[in-house]
């Protein structure tokens, strides 16, 4: 095919032969005029595209034997497995790069992330080890080197989906349930599952649009937030309770800890505080929590979750709000943060509630580029995971 517009492209070939691509089949684009042609030394070729200061990203689209060549210069590899043999099936890896491995022993590259996909494809990101680095540093995605694992769940008992996070290897610390902003279980909240997964927990997004519309994806923008206020129009405290039980009896099958705990997101905030007064929840986390002091919340019932009644019920349960705020969150206000304060004070509610100078409503999520706050969102991240680690301390009964 002819090369993307402000692409450039590079073609790797063996000699006498210009349509032959490390081996590949026959590419007609590549007697394309912007389309530069290698007959000898593509690893001389990327380092020489690497230093230069005005270069982007570099892509490899081609086998293992041009990813061997290479193998010296790949920072990062994606690795597609699926679970079909035909006949005697092909090696993985014919070249140098199936023994990927330093002449000490250790992987060049180390895994970041699992995620498994329907039907049966598993997917796993490599990056190369870096002498003297974290097993992690400067990736925000996963926390360490665990082998997570990723599915939908439909209880045994019926209701909506369950998207499930957990180690692979090992049963939970705790269970953590996931709350989802106003546009439903997307990409960036399943990631929120994994990076709490990777640290250990079994972390479960209950799919609380999924009696009208399973799976949904909003777009982050008007459009999506319309449709996500229709959607949510539709869901009750009572199915509220019944979602998060479901998620936090999951987790409980996996043989994990008695920690039961609440992370979300916005809408996601509000969830968790409303399942909180029903539920005994030892932790809830609600980042920028929507519509939890006053009437006329956009649920299909009028529950608002920090009544009187409902501080009181957290406090009954033994639970330990921890909350997260921007300053300039134009949806939870700092007046109404500080009545938040009052009220869970006033009930003996164990609480840390945080606010961020400057910072505006969903911070956190790294897909809204415009309100997203990379250094907030760490402390943030990091101050969650605090919270959550009173988990593996909590008594079974």
């Amino acid at each position: 095919m002819p090369p993307f517009p402000g692409v450039a492209f590079a073609a790797v070939h063996e000699r006498g032969d210009p349509g032959r691509v490390a081996g590949a089949v026959r590419a007609p684009g590549v007697d394309d005029p912007a389309v530069r042609r290698v007959r000898s030394d593509p690893l001389g070729l990327v380092r020489v595209l690497k230093r230069q200061p005005d270069g982007g990203d570099l892509r490899l689209c081609g086998g293992d034997i041009l990813a061997a060549q290479l193998l010296a210069e790949i920072d990062e590899l994606v690795l597609k497995r699926y679970p079909v043999v035909a006949g005697g099936g092909l090696p993985r890896s014919p070249g140098r790069c199936a023994r990927a491995r330093s002449p000490g022993g250790d992987p060049h590259f180390q895994p970041r992330r699992h995620r498994h996909h329907l039907p049966p494809r598993r997917v796993t990101w490599l990056h190369r080890a870096r002498p003297g680095a974290g097993p992690h540093e400067g990736d925000q995605r996963t926390m360490n080197t665990a082998d997570v694992t990723t599915r939908w769940v439909r209880p045994a008992e019926g209701g909506p989906e369950l998207f499930l996070a957990a180690p692979a290897d090992g049963a939970p610390v705790a269970t953590v349930v996931v709350g989802q902003e106003l546009f439903g279980v997307t990409s960036w909240v399943r990631g929120v599952c994994e990076r709490l997964a990777a640290a250990g927990y079994a972390a479960v997004a209950p799919d609380f649009y999924g009696r009208e519309a399973e799976r949904v994806e909003l777009p982050y923008d008007d459009t999506g937030r319309v449709e996500g206020f229709e959607l949510l129009g539709s869901l009750t405290a009572e199915q509220v309770t019944a979602d998060t039980a479901a998620a936090l009896a999951l987790g409980a099958s996996l043989g994990g800890g008695p920690g039961r705990a609440f992370v979300g997101f916005s809408v996601g905030g509000h969830l968790g505080l409303l399942a909180g007064t029903r539920l005994p929840l030892d932790v809830v986390a609600a980042c920028y929590p929507t519509w939890t002091l006053e009437g006329g919340t956009p649920l299909a019932d009028d529950h608002p979750p920090l009544t009187e009644r409902g501080a009181a019920a957290l406090a009954a349960h033994g639970t330990t709000v921890l909350g997260l705020v921007g300053a300039e969150d134009h949806i939870v206000p700092p007046e109404q943060w500080e009545r938040i304060t009052e009220r869970l004070t006033t009930a003996g509610v164990g609480h840390d509630l945080v606010t961020y100078a400057g910072v505006p409503h969903g911070f956190l999520c790294a897909d809204r580029p415009a309100t997203h706050r990379p250094a907030e969102t760490a402390d943030a991240f990091a101050r969650i995971l605090a919270a959550l680690a009173g988990l593996s301390a909590v008594p079974t009964v």
